[in-house]
């Protein structure tokens, strides 16, 4: 063979190979972290948005007991509870939110106020909602808001 001939040796082609082979890697693994995490993002923003709607829906309510809360006194607090929606509530039926639907979650409305009130009036509302950021995910991501009743 002549030395003048242009071309690549077998260990050239084998390195070039090899480093591309990382360099794919490195580019497919960033982008399935990419995707996972915009998946997260999506469904806490879904979340979020959820608690907002209930927390408005139900601050403005003036009696809670008649609007199905279990009302609990003890020495520090009254509290007002209820579970809102679980998988195939009406909230999930009217909207598109298919990532909701396909996931666990649970939404619960929490009214607050001093003893000496007792069931009559609540002053802080919280809504709360856990779901799982995927379907086989073990952990469980919260979201509260909290605002004043009006």
């Amino acid at each position: 063979m002549d030395k003048s001939e242009g071309g690549f040796t077998l260990v050239e082609v084998l390195v070039s190979v090899f480093v591309a082979s990382i360099v794919i890697g490195v580019l497919a693994q960033s982008y399935i972290y990419a995707t996972r995490s915009f998946e997260w993002r999506k469904l806490r923003s879904v979340a979020i948005m959820i608690a907002n709607v209930n927390l408005e829906r139900y601050k403005r309510i003036k009696n809670l007991k008649e609007a199905g809360f279990e009302c609990e006194i003890n020495d520090s607090v009254t509290k007002f509870q209820k579970s809102l929606i679980n998988k195939g509530d009406k909230f999930n039926e009217d909207s598109n939110l298919t990532e909701i639907k396909n996931s666990s979650i649970n939404q619960k409305i929490v009214a607050y106020t001093s003893p000496s009130k007792g069931c009559d009036n609540y002053v802080v509302v919280e809504s709360v909602v856990e779901y799982k950021n995927h379907p086989n995910a073990t952990n469980i991501e919260t979201v509260k808001q909290v605002t004043y009743a009006q």
